[in-house]
This record gives C-alpha cells, structure tokens and sequence, in this order.
C-alpha cells in the first residue's frame, strides 16, 4: 500500500497525511473486504497542493455498502476529520456513471485532479457530457451570484465582515 500510495502522490506530499491515507486504505480494505474497488483522492490533495484551509477528498468506490462495514470505519474517518478535514464519498460502482451525469461539474473536476490510491481508476472511462456540465457551471455561477447579493445586503455596510463573507 505504502508505495503505490507514495507513486500516486509524489514525494512532496505531506508525510503525516500520507501516512493516515495509508492507515484509511488498510482500514478500508480490512472493513469492506472483496466490496471495496477503488480508493482515490481528488482535489487540491490529488496535485500535491494542500493548504491548512483545504479539505481532503476521498472516494470509495464499492460494490455494496453495509452498515457493519460502514461502523467500522467511523474511528478513521473521525481521525481523519480532525487531522485533515477529510471528506469521503462512498459511491457504489453501480451509481459511478449515473452520478457523473447527475453531477457532470464535480466529476468534471475529479475527472482532471485524482489519483488513486487503491484498485481501479473509476473515472477513467467516464466522458462528461459538455451540454450538463455548461447548465450545471450556470446554475452554480448563478447561486453564487445571488448568495453574493444577499451577503452584501446583510453586511456591505461592514467592511470586516464582507471581508470575511468574501474570504
């Protein structure tokens, strides 16, 4: 695990949360046993370009998702909460295309930025459909937009606290 790990991060990675991501595939491996068929991270993590603000991405991908298997990954994923703000998603195999449809912006972007540190690349055959990840980049664009007006509003008049709405 250890050098594939190391192979699909780079060297430059952060020592200490490759080392829990080493712990989570074992730990992953261990709880989902012949269900689990790839583990990758995507995002800023995927490049090598973590910030102390940055969240940790992970996907799993499985072929069932029980709930014994899924209590017993809940001390790492606590650990990794804490260490690195980690963020999972479990998604079955079966769900992988379907999804990619339904949310054609975020797998757009997994598809760019993930490595994968167990299994098969699940993203590797997926082709986003440019029609969904136009109407869904407008859709977000337009949410911003609206939620920066009422942000602006509710506290244009302060300039530390638009600040912040703005950071």
């Amino acid at each position: 695990i250890h050098s594939q790990i190391e192979q699909a991060l780079g060297p430059d990675f952060p020592v200490e949360i490759r080392t829990y991501l080493e712990g989570f595939v074992a730990a992953a491996s261990e709880a989902f046993g012949p269900d689990l068929e790839s583990v990758i991270v995507f995002g800023s993590g995927a490049e090598g370009r973590l910030r102390i603000t940055s969240d940790l991405n992970v996907m799993c991908v499985l072929k069932n998702l029980l709930p014994p298997a899924a209590d017993a990954m809940r001390p790492i994923l606590r650990q990794g909460h804490t260490l690195c703000r980690l963020r999972v998603l479990f998604i079955l195999s079966s769900e992988v295309l379907e999804n990619s449809r339904l949310f054609a912006l975020k797998f757009s972007d997994i598809k760019r930025r993930h490595a994968v540190l167990f299994g098969s690349d699940p993203v590797a055959g997926i082709e986003i459909d440019r029609s969904a990840l136009i109407l869904r980049l407008k859709q977000t664009l337009t949410n911003l937009k609206q939620r920066a007006r009422a942000v602006y509003a509710w506290v244009g008049d302060n300039a530390a606290r638009l600040s912040l709405a703005i950071a």
